[in-house]
């Protein structure tokens, strides 16, 4: 059974989608979404970033089509598109712990 091989032009355009989700800033706002629908301002709260920046991070993220924008009345209110994601950071998350614990072990061993 051979290894199969993949063409460049997906891969390219994933690890654009990784690059995207390299942004600490941008992880913490996606993290807070996953529970569900927030305003600006309430991204802020949970967040602790400077409104400018969250607002800025939300353009990105909405226009690379991560992001739901609905606006109500001065609101504008952001979800995830695609719940899926979650599940990525989190599966993310728990390898990256695996990995950390499985080198602390080689360190202390």
């Amino acid at each position: 059974m051979g290894v199969r091989r993949r063409s460049d032009r997906p891969l390219h355009a994933l690890a654009g989608y990784f690059r995207l989700l390299a942004e600490p800033a941008r992880l913490r706002i996606l993290l807070c979404l996953e529970g569900g629908e927030l305003n600006v301002m309430e991204i802020v709260g949970a967040t602790g970033m400077k409104q400018a920046h969250v607002s800025r991070q939300l353009g990105l993220l909405s226009s690379e089509g991560l992001l739901a924008r609905r606006k109500e009345g001065t609101r504008v209110y952001y979800s995830l598109v695609d719940l899926r994601l979650g599940d990525l950071l989190d599966a993310a998350e728990s390898t990256l712990r695996e990995h950390l614990r499985g080198r602390l072990d080689e360190l202390e061993g």
